[in-house]
Parts: C-alpha cells; sequence; structure tokens
C-alpha cells in the first residue's frame, strides 16, 4: 500500500507528479499534507510490525490517513479525473485493504 500511495499520480500545476515527489520536496505549502502523509506510512509500517490483534488498528488508521491525504491532494488538483486515472492503483489497494481488514475483524 506505500508504494502505491507514493507513486501515485497527482496532477498539479503545470504537470503530473508522485505523491512521493513531494514527501521528499516538502515545500511550504504543501507542509500540513506532508505531515500528514509520513504519519500516514509510519502508522501503516507499525501495523505491519505489531503482532496480534492490534495491528489492523493501525493498518486502518494508516489507511484511512492515507485516503484522507489523496484527497487533499485531489482537491489542490487542477485535473481531478487524471489524478483518479494515474492513482487507480492506490485506490485498488486500499479498497482491497479496507475489505480485509473488515471482514478479517468481523470473523
Amino acid at each position: 500500500m506505500i508504494g502505491t500511495f507514493v507513486t501515485s499520480f497527482v496532477a498539479v500545476g503545470h504537470g503530473v507528479a508522485p505523491i512521493g515527489f513531494f514527501l521528499l520536496m516538502g515545500w511550504g505549502f504543501w507542509t500540513p499534507i506532508l505531515i500528514v502523509a509520513w504519519t500516514a506510512i509510519g502508522v501503516l509500517i507499525a501495523g505491519c510490525l505489531i503482532p496480534g490483534q492490534k495491528s489492523w488498528v493501525f493498518l486502518l488508521a494508516g489507511s484511512i490517513l492515507s485516503s484522507l491525504v489523496w484527497v487533499w491532494f485531489l482537491l489542490q488538483s487542477d485535473s481531478v479525473l487524471s489524478t483518479i486515472i494515474f492513482s487507480s492503483h492506490f485506490l485498488i489497494v486500499t479498497a482491497f485493504l479496507f475489505r480485509h481488514l473488515f471482514v478479517h475483524r468481523t470473523k
């Protein structure tokens, strides 16, 4: 999920750039988004490292945070449709992870 998140393309300004580019460059306008994005990545990694039943809480929180960051980027986008198209791999993985977390939790 982290890989699809950072490689999701966001159409902003004059072109298309991956979220990972913004994670590393960290321009002033993007700073609040970047803080939440790095937090989402950290929470997802923690969910993978924590054994047992508690891991699903971290994975769910990380998924929700990364989805919120994606929406935040989407709202800043000049081309909403291209952002959705270029980010489809992230959206598909996120949907499968949400499904897995909820099916696993209810069993």
